[in-house]
């Protein structure tokens, strides 16, 4: 079996239990990351971060108080040294906002209470959205050689 790759996902998130949460998410793909993930307080740390390093992956709460939210949504992979898959934690979704949440980039969302109760589904919505990532990554070096 050969060795995977570590995984950088950063946490962008105010909330004091903003951390611990992370490492219940981290838990379950720690195991074969090696990485924890870093943890930060405001969109403007999470865009200056998102410049300075490749993230395979952003977990981001849209509540945080210098979040303009549909608009961070589609202004962090522009800013991003890569394309990373997004997925929102937050403690409101409504159903208008979970589709355009999707349209503006988005890979998935999770209600707050999902990393409480169910961490190992945010751990696998983060996965899987880093693999479709590279998935459409490769395909497309493939049909440019």
């Amino acid at each position: 079996m050969s060795a995977t790759p570590p995984i950088s996902v950063l946490v962008v998130e105010d909330e004091p239990t903003g951390p611990i949460l992370a490492a219940r998410v981290a838990r379950f793909i720690g195991d074969w990351t090696g990485k924890p993930p870093l943890v930060t307080v405001s969109t403007t740390l999470a865009f200056a971060k998102s410049r300075a390093h490749a993230y395979d992956a952003v977990l981001l709460d849209l509540a945080l108080p210098d979040s303009e939210r549909e608009q961070t949504i589609a202004e962090l992979p522009t800013l991003a040294k890569t394309w990373p898959p997004i997925i929102i934690v937050t403690g409101f979704i409504e159903s208008r906002s979970m589709w355009r949440w999707v349209e503006l980039g988005a890979d998935d969302f999770f209600d707050r209470q999902a990393l409480i109760v169910s961490p190992e589904c945010v751990a696998k919505a983060l996965l899987t959205a880093i693999l479709r990532r590279n998935r459409i990554k490769y395909e497309r070096e493939a049909v440019a050689a």
